[in-house]
């Protein structure tokens, strides 16, 4: 999948057209930053590892031989396979920087530096380059070196514990919920950073980890917690703030979501996904 499948002139019209994206992530929430900003019109180059290639290429269920993850998640992009240790792919890389508005990577803090294209050597290549990097808790601290897992960053956030029925035990989301919604963090505070350097000339490094992501959409409770020690009970299908809402099986067996507001109820049948 990619950019061809637009028609020229609705590629040209989307608002991120002639923005060039270079996007090292791996599953998940770097590629899925990357598909949101190719969406808009953003060229994203994926740039995957030799022989190896990005997880979610045999991730999930498959249709002709293409995992439908790996087509959702790489949507709209260009990809390409780089050493980025060989002398050949760290040169072609380089290349690619300095003609980049954003790189996207999500690989372990220091990993980067390792491979000798640290952020102050890439902005030496590109003033104007801006650095989305991906993490489980930051880019600094006591627990950067460790490896971020959306699992773990759900439990240490504090939103496992919130999901599940009162009688029951702490569920995790059936979903990517942590790596989605950091995508969304990350694409937004990038959009941020590329405004910046269009108005200054200079590029930044924007550093986005999995648990303060997950905190972000967690409303007042880390307030709550942290100023009067208030700790939210597992309720269910229900949330404290709002009049009375839940999920009900009828009669005939079918699940309806209900939600009620003074003079009106609302309800819908609950379909599978």
């Amino acid at each position: 999948m990619n950019q061809t499948s637009k028609s020229s002139d609705s590629y040209h019209d989307l608002p991120l057209a002639g923005l060039v994206v270079l996007e090292l992530g791996t599953i998940i929430a770097g590629p899925f930053a990357g598909s949101l900003l190719a969406d808009l019109g953003a060229l994203v180059i994926k740039i995957e590892q030799p022989n190896q290639g990005d997880g979610l290429r045999n991730s999930g269920p498959v249709i002709d031989g293409v995992s439908i993850w790996w087509g959702v998640a790489s949507r709209n992009k260009k990809c390409i396979s780089l050493d980025l240790k060989s002398p050949i792919g760290h040169q072609t890389f380089c290349h690619l920087i300095a003609k980049a508005d954003v790189l996207i990577e999500n690989y372990r803090p220091g990993v980067l530096d390792r491979l000798d294209l640290s952020v102050q050597k890439m902005h030496l290549m590109n003033s104007k380059l801006i650095v989305l990097s991906i993490s489980g808790y930051g880019q600094d601290g006591i627990n950067s070196q460790k490896p971020g897992f959306a699992t773990i960053a759900e439990a240490l956030s504090g939103l496992s514990s919130l999901l599940g029925e009162p009688d029951g035990g702490p569920l995790l989301p059936p979903i990517a919920l942590t790596d989605e919604v950091t995508a969304l963090v990350g694409s937004f505070s990038a959009m941020i950073a590329i405004y910046h350097a269009k108005l200054t000339g200079q590029g930044q490094i924007v550093d986005i980890d999995l648990v303060d992501s997950v905190l972000q959409i967690m409303g007042p409770l880390p307030a709550a917690w942290d100023s009067l020690g208030y700790l939210q009970p597992r309720l269910g299908s229900s949330i404290p703030y709002s009049i009375p809402r839940g999920t009900y099986k009828c009669s005939d067996g079918v699940w309806v979501a209900l939600y009620v507001e003074l003079t009106f109820t609302f309800c819908g049948c609950l379909r599978p996904v």
